[in-house]
């Protein structure tokens, strides 16, 4: 009989940390059924490399098509033989876990045949699953990405069962083929979604920055329209839609104002007439928290029209990308605060290359300070990225008030994407902002700020002053100076010890230009959101 303290999963999991040796892992591993059941359900949980699951497959199981680029007979792979009961049995074992999937067409390099070797073989193998039991019923969401047509096969056999989360992407190879053979492969796909959209909560279809053509738009706004309808029916638990690339005239978008419920929407844009965009209600988007607009061709934040359209009084997140002119941003900011200061906990926004010449001195830059300063109202902010073309109208005082102001913040981007050397712009904030942002930003990890480290004031004590071990991102397009590189490096070493995937660039006179660095993170960290 099994002692019950070995089906607890977090003490079988802490045990499991704490055996340094590979064999005593195994050991305890095969200890009983609910040491193997939590272990390999942890280890299993999640697959983001297919090819992981050739472990499980006999060697002597061999894919002999379809090949990549078939566009016939994809009803089924072909094995070199049948796998056996036992063998679907022990598969099993291990797939029953896997509650994440994401399946990829990389290659692998050629075989002895000279044919391509697919990370996604091994998913092509298991498509032939023909058992009672579905082969993977923990599964709740899958990331796929098509490539080749033969993926096909691939798909349907994971979209084939009521799922939470889809991520499907066609890529470019894919839509340079002939359109009418995308669509006999998509479609079947889009219908599968419809039939088992029933626990469906996220949506993401993406072709891309920009579809192929006018006609691939329209065809894919068209299936879009389709499949929304039906899933409006089907997913009464849609809540996070992402869709690239869709003209802002799409009929689609009055079907997305319409659904209760939904919470995230992020858009891709590339074409369309904007004054389509007054037939969506007022009271649209009533339970939304995020909304993210990306545009490949609007030059102006006045035509990022779904603020007006938002009904919700809780937004939480906004993320907009669009060429724009410093009146429009300040504009932008200013309804925003207005509207969301109590709920706002991410806002980000890119600006695409500004058109024209940016002038030198800091009281003509395109962005002033009063323009920024209505985001201070949102005092729950944990992200505040504002991504400029040129250096952020900064100044030590300015950047004390926004420690002050919004003491939450574990993300904070006020600088340019550009380089700025120290013949054109030497930034006004200097090491004491980064003292400030030290001491009263405790939950800061990732910055990116113009800095002047350039100077030759800077003493030893005042970088010590602003150290900070916390910070596991920074980036200074604009670092003032001039000074050489081996200088600022050692400055930036003193002042962010835990960065070490360091870019630092110089001009021709071997003086520093740019920084950028980061911390390495054993497991990874979502700097957006500060987890691990």
């Amino acid at each position: 009989m099994v002692h019950h303290v070995f089906e607890i999963p977090e003490l079988v999991l802490a045990i499991l940390n704490f055996l340094p040796d590979k064999a005593d892992q195994k050991r305890f591993l095969l200890l009983c059924r609910p040491t193997w059941n939590i272990i390999a359900g942890e280890r299993w949980k999640e697959v983001k490399d297919p090819w992981r699951l050739n472990a499980l497959l006999p060697s002597d199981v061999k894919l002999l098509g379809p090949g990549p680029n078939e566009t016939k007979g994809l009803k089924s792979a072909r094995l070199s033989r049948a796998l056996r009961k036992r063998e679907w049995d022990g598969i099993g074992m291990y797939t029953q876990h896997i509650q994440r999937l994401l399946l990829h067409d990389g290659k692998m390099g050629l075989d002895r045949e000279r044919k391509p070797i697919l990370v996604s073989g091994p998913l092509w193998i298991l498509s032939t699953y023909r058992g009672v039991q579905p082969l993977f019923p923990a599964l709740r969401a899958v990331t796929l990405h098509m490539e080749w047509p033969s993926t096909y096969v691939v798909c349907r056999l994971l979209l084939s069962q009521e799922l939470e989360s889809v991520s499907l992407s066609i890529s470019t190879a894919l839509q340079k083929r002939d359109s009418s053979m995308i669509w006999l492969l998509v479609d079947p796909l889009l219908d599968l979604l419809v039939e088992h959209g029933a626990r469906l909560e996220t949506l993401v279809i993406d072709c891309g920055r920009a579809g192929r053509s006018v006609v691939f738009n329209a065809q894919f706004a068209d299936r879009l329209y389709r499949l929304m309808g039906g899933l409006k029916r089907a997913a009464v638990g849609l809540r996070n839609v992402s869709f690239a690339p869709l003209s802002a005239d799409a009929p689609v978008l009055l079907t997305l104002a319409g659904i209760d419920g939904l919470q995230s929407i992020a858009l891709r844009l590339n074409t369309g007439d904007m004054a389509a965009i007054d037939r969506i209600p007022e009271d649209s988007f009533q339970d939304l928290l995020r909304v993210e607009i990306v545009t490949d061709w609007l030059h102006t934040l006045h035509t990022i029209f779904f603020l007006s359209k938002i009904s919700s009084e809780s937004l939480e997140a906004i993320v907009m990308e669009a060429s724009t002119t410093g009146e429009e941003l300040a504009n932008f900011n200013n309804v925003v605060a207005t509207r969301w200061c109590k709920s706002l906990v991410h806002f980000a926004v890119g600006c695409a290359p500004f058109q024209g010449e940016i002038p030198l001195m800091a009281r003509h830059l395109p962005l002033q300070w009063p323009d920024m300063e209505p985001l201070l109202q949102c005092l729950q902010l944990q992200t505040l990225k504002i991504s400029l073309q040129y250096p952020a109208d900064l100044t030590d005082e300015r950047v004390a008030i926004v420690v002050g102001s919004l003491p939450s913040l574990r993300v904070l981007h006020l600088g340019s994407l550009s380089t700025w050397p120290s013949s054109k712009y030497i930034p006004h904030t200097t090491v004491h902002s980064l003292e400030n942002i030290a001491s009263g930003l405790v939950r800061l990890v990732d910055l990116m700020l113009d800095v002047n480290l350039g100077t030759m004031s800077i003493r030893n004590r005042d970088l010590e002053a602003a150290a900070n071990p916390r910070i596991r991102s920074f980036v200074s397009r604009v670092l003032g100076g001039p000074v050489s590189k081996e200088v600022v490096r050692g400055r930036i070493n003193k002042l962010f010890p835990s960065l070490v995937d360091i870019i630092l660039t110089d001009n021709t006179e071997g003086m520093a230009e740019s920084f950028s660095g980061r911390a390495r993170e054993s497991y990874g960290m979502d700097m957006d959101n500060g987890k691990w």
